[in-house]
C-alpha cells in the first residue's frame, strides 16, 4: 500500500493505493486547512496543524504507515545538473558541491533525481534538491508524534517533474505545463517532452476575474520568451492546466489561446488509475477526480 500526503498552505491531499507499473489509486481526500498554520510550507501553527491532522486521520481511518510526504514550499532549492554516474554516496558527495553557493543553508540535507541518463558518456541529468535539515524534520517529527510513519519527503516541483516525465501523452510534446494551488502557480516548461525549467510565482489578482487570466496569461509569456532567448528546440503548442476551476479555468484558457497556444487540461495517464467517485472524499466539491487536479501527490505513484 502506497499513501501520499502533499501539503499546501490550503489543502492537504491523501491518495492511497497501490503502486506499480501502471499505478492504481484506491482512495483519495482531500480537505481545507485551517489559515495560519502553514506559510509557505512552513509550519507556523504546530499544534493547530497536529490536531487538525489528528482529527482527519481518526474520522478517515486513514494509514499510519510508508507514508510519502510532499511540500510546496520555497524552502526547497531545486536545479538541473549533469553530473557523471557514480554510486549513492559519491552522488552526495557531489550534490554538496553543486549546492556549494548556498552557504546560507544550516545543517543542509540533499537529495537527487535522475532524468536522463547518457550511457556512453556516463553522464546524466539529474535533478538536485536541497534543504535544511531542520525544516525537513519538522514535518517528520510532526507525523511521528501522531503515530504516522513518514518514509520520505519530497518537493512539489520534483513530484510532478516525476510525473510529467513519465506521462505517454507528453513524451514528445514541447509544452508548457501550469498548476495553481490557491494563488500560487508553477509555469514548467518541457521541450520533447523532457523538464527544462520553471517558474513559481505568487498571484495577487483575486480567483474568478479578467484579472487573474491575465496574471496566468503573463506567466505563460515568460515561459515562451525563455523558451526562445534559449534558442531551444521545437516549437511549444500546447499548455496543460492542472488546478484550475471554473472560471478561473475558462477565462485563463481564453487568455492564453490568445498567444496562439492550444489549452487543455493535464490529461489522464495509463500509469495511474484514479479512483471513482464513490471511492473519494473532497471537502470542496471539484467534480470527478481527475489527475490534473492532484499532480503533486499522484507524483509518488511513479516507480
Amino acid at each position: 500500500m502506497t499513501t501520499s500526503i502533499y501539503l499546501s498552505n490550503n489543502t492537504i491531499q491523501i491518495l492511497t493505493g497501490e503502486k506499480g507499473k501502471c499505478s492504481k489509486v484506491e482512495h483519495l481526500y482531500c480537505f481545507d486547512l485551517e489559515e495560519g498554520n502553514l506559510m509557505n510550507g512552513v509550519i507556523t501553527n504546530e499544534n493547530g496543524l497536529q490536531q487538525e491532522l489528528l482529527g482527519l486521520w481518526k474520522e478517515h481511518n486513514l494509514p499510519v504507515s510508508k507514508v510519502s510526504l510532499v511540500i510546496d514550499s520555497t524552502h526547497f532549492t531545486t536545479r538541473l545538473a549533469t553530473l557523471p554516474v557514480l554510486k549513492e554516496q559519491k552522488m552526495r558527495e557531489l550534490l554538496k558541491r553543486e549546492f556549494s553557493d548556498m552557504d546560507s543553508l544550516q545543517d543542509p540535507l540533499y537529495d537527487y533525481m535522475p532524468l536522463e541518463e547518457n550511457r556512453g558518456a556516463k553522464m546524466g541529468k539529474v535533478m538536485c534538491a536541497a534543504a535544511e535539515r531542520s525544516f525537513v524534520g519538522s514535518f517528520v517529527e510532526l507525523f511521528e508524534r501522531m503515530g504516522i510513519s513518514i518514509i520520505s519527503v519530497k518537493p512539489a516541483l520534483c513530484s510532478a517533474v516525476l510525473l510529467l516525465g513519465a506521462h505517454e501523452a507528453l513524451a514528445e510534446s514541447t509544452c508548457i505545463i501550469l498548476l495553481l494551488d490557491g494563488d500560487n502557480l508553477v509555469s514548467a516548461l518541457l521541450v520533447g517532452g523532457k523538464y527544462v525549467y520553471s517558474s513559481r510565482a505568487r498571484l495577487f489578482s483575486e480567483h474568478g476575474t479578467p484579472e487573474f487570466a491575465v496574471e496566468v496569461a503573463r506567466n505563460v509569456s515568460g515561459i515562451m520568451q525563455f523558451h526562445t532567448s534559449e534558442k531551444l528546440e521545437n516549437v511549444i503548442t500546447h499548455v496543460y492546466l492542472g488546478g484550475f476551476f471554473g472560471t478561473d479555468a475558462r477565462l485563463s484558457a481564453e487568455n492564453i489561446a490568445g498567444l496562439g497556444l492550444a489549452v487543455e487540461r493535464v490529461p489522464e495517464t495509463k500509469r495511474i488509475q484514479m479512483p471513482s467517485e464513490r471511492e473519494v472524499y473532497v471537502e470542496t466539491k471539484m467534480g470527478s477526480p481527475a489527475l490534473c487536479d492532484y499532480v503533486y501527490a499522484a507524483g509518488n505513484f511513479i516507480l
